[in-house]
């Protein structure tokens, strides 16, 4: 982790403010590592003093301000953050003249008139951008559009899109996805991409963005628009028909991305790789539109001590800002005490007093199913899952956590042994509208199934709300997501089945909307699979039977807005298809029964749909 110091800071912002020709800027680790040991919040006087000295004999431009607030951020002075930043906002850039004397926002944006935020420190919603358009919300009791299908090859298993506004040479704006898909079970998964510039009704071909030839398969995967409009694909390389990933990140992967920039794909960019590999991650855009990835792996000292990597021990947390085919400078979110190095341990144990063996060892308190924001003080905020400890009476199952910026607070406890694949449907971390916080999960004991919107007061979770369930006492959930949208709204899909079972055969994939004031909209039927449903049977000659029968089952989905607010759907929907025969000439069973055989063959086929 970087350390740094005020006077090398705020020098740095000096020199920068005050050039007027091209001149080589120090390299960033410089300005926060000068030889001098990290500074404390206790430091602040005197570290503003030393940017009040620098601002008033020096032009305060725009990015001498953005420094200030960046380094206020480190030393945990949020709200300060705050008023620096919105100073930031309006003042000029490094040639754009010499700015008027300090005036009173800016004299109030200085003032040393707070203690350090304490951990939990409510974040202010980020601004509401005016263009966002209004969500056009589909009628409950529509009738489901026609699905436009994509993948080539029907085994999809991950998606997500983005919808880009219109130009000039795009009128009707244009929608991106990504998918991914086998060519055959004899190969890897790859990464898709396709494009249409009509809002679905022709699509470009499809272009492989993963394929490296390295044998990996790609995993969960996330599309991302910056600011700058660039495009990112980015996706987790996983072994080959790995079974325990799932979009929580169970499995150790590497992290990729590519860039579409100026109508390009870069190369394939990888973040992490196979050494100190990577577990969950989610993407996100920062206050000012950059696009980031955050990851749980294991330290690379754990990893060594350890020999081998798993997702119970993958405690560090690390953020990366992406710059077109370039990632930027990676930071730590939050990482466990470092591990004791062999000389510490040898003289502790001259000493007499020898470290006790379970601090020799990594703790296992890894962090998967990371999904959260970045708020805007540009402090990452998300939710994660434990392992927990099943030992004695007062054990328990995985734990779900918050990272409030400071400190990770447990916000449920799952009961022990009694725990289920939630990597394959993570709990979603989501700031509204209003700038309260909320976590999007589904009950594992819950009366009915169901997704649920539980508000976070006071680091609890307060009274839920069903955004998505079953009829009383009944039903299965198949799958869910929550994507969030402009404007501090959200979208959540779920695969819902009536029936029940474990494989259902009237599922469906439903979709509900909140703006971001704790109301939801009635769930929207996005497939007709009832009614694509079939079984057809003929008998033989032989006087057998032959029966061919398809279903289908909703398995992934993501949302996004169009610049008319109306939301269109990319989701996966599983073509089951079975066959099942029966003849006289086969041998009967014990007890009786007409012999035969049935087979079932999947094809998760990839849908888009605008509603």
């Amino acid at each position: 982790m970087l350390q740094f110091s005020w006077s090398a800071l705020c020098w740095a912002v000096v020199a920068l403010a005050t050039m007027v020709a091209p001149v080589v800027a120090k390299d960033e680790t410089e300005w926060y590592d000068d030889g001098v040991g990290a500074v404390g919040a206790g430091d602040f006087k005197a570290a503003v003093a030393d940017f009040k000295a620098a601002v008033s004999v020096d032009p305060r431009y725009k990015q001498g301000w953005e420094a200030l607030a960046e380094a206020l951020t480190k030393l945990g002075r949020l709200r300060q953050a705050a008023r620096v930043r919105a100073v930031a906002e309006k003042a000029p850039d490094a040639r754009a003249g010499d700015p008027p004397p300090l005036n009173d926002e800016q004299k109030r944006a200085l003032a040393d008139d707070e203690d350090q935020a304490p951990p939990g420190t409510p974040i202010p919603p980020q601004k509401v951008d005016p263009k966002v358009p209004p969500l056009v919300v589909p009628e409950p009791a529509g009738k489901p559009q026609p699905l436009a299908k994509l993948n080539k090859f029907d085994k999809g298993q991950y998606c997500d899109l983005v919808v880009e506004p219109s130009d000039k040479a795009h009128p009707n704006g244009t929608v991106h996805v990504i998918y991914s898909d086998q060519p055959s079970h004899m190969t890897p998964s790859f990464l898709y991409y396709r494009a249409s510039d009509d809002m679905g009704k022709t699509w470009s071909e499809q272009k492989n963005l993963s394929d490296d030839e390295s044998g990996h398969a790609v995993g969960y995967c996330r599309l991302l628009r910056d600011a700058r409009g660039r495009l990112y694909a980015i996706w987790k390389y996983t072994a080959k028909d790995a079974l325990i990933d799932g979009p929580g990140g169970n499995q150790a992967g590497i992290l990729a991305y590519r860039c579409l920039d100026g109508g390009a794909w870069s190369r394939i960019t990888r973040l992490t790789d196979e050494k100190v590999p990577a577990f969950s991650f989610f993407a996100a855009n920062a206050p000012d539109g950059t696009a980031n990835v955050i990851w749980s792996q294991m330290t690379p000292e754990g990893q060594r001590v350890l020999g081998w990597s798993a997702s119970g021990y993958c405690n560090l947390v690390q953020r990366v800002p992406l710059d077109g085919a370039t990632p930027g400078q990676v930071t730590v979110v939050t990482a466990p005490p470092p591990l004791p190095t062999e000389a510490e341990v040898e003289a502790a144990r001259r000493a007499g007093h020898p470290i006790p063996y379970q601090q020799l060892r990594p703790s296992k308190d890894g962090l998967i199913n990371l999904r959260g924001y970045i708020a805007a003080d540009n402090s990452v905020r998300f939710v994660g899952e434990e392992p927990g400890n099943p030992d004695g009476p007062n054990g328990t199952g995985q734990l779900v956590d918050l990272w409030d910026g400071a400190q990770r607070i447990v916000l449920y406890r799952y009961e022990k042994f009694k725990m289920f694949n939630n990597f394959n449907n993570p709990g979603v971390l989501w700031l509204d509208s209003k700038g309260k916080e909320h976590l999007i999960r589904s009950p594992e004991r819950a009366e009915t199934p169901c997704v649920r919107d539980y508000p976070i007061e006071g680091g609890q979770l307060g009274d839920a709300t069903n955004i998505i369930s079953g009829p009383e006492g009944r039903g299965v959930i198949t799958c869910w997501q929550a994507t969030p949208l402009p404007g501090g709204r959200l979208a959540v899909t779920c695969g819902l089945s009536v029936k029940g079972g474990a494989n259902p055969e009237d599922a469906e994939m439903y979709v509900s909307f909140s703006a971001g004031d704790g109301v939801w909209t009635k769930p929207t039927m996005v497939t007709n699979n009832a009614a694509r449903a079939s079984m057809s049977g003929k008998n033989t000659e032989l006087k057998g039977t032959i029966a061919l029968g398809k279903r289908y089952l909703p398995k992934m989905a993501s949302v996004a807005l169009d610049e008319t607010g109306h939301p269109c759907l990319l989701m996966v929907d599983n073509e089951i298809n079975g066959i099942i025969a029966q003849s006289p000439e086969m041998p009967t069973s014990e007890k009786g029964q007409l012999p035969g055989f049935n087979l079932t063959v999947d094809a998760p086929m990839v849908f888009f749909v605008r509603l």
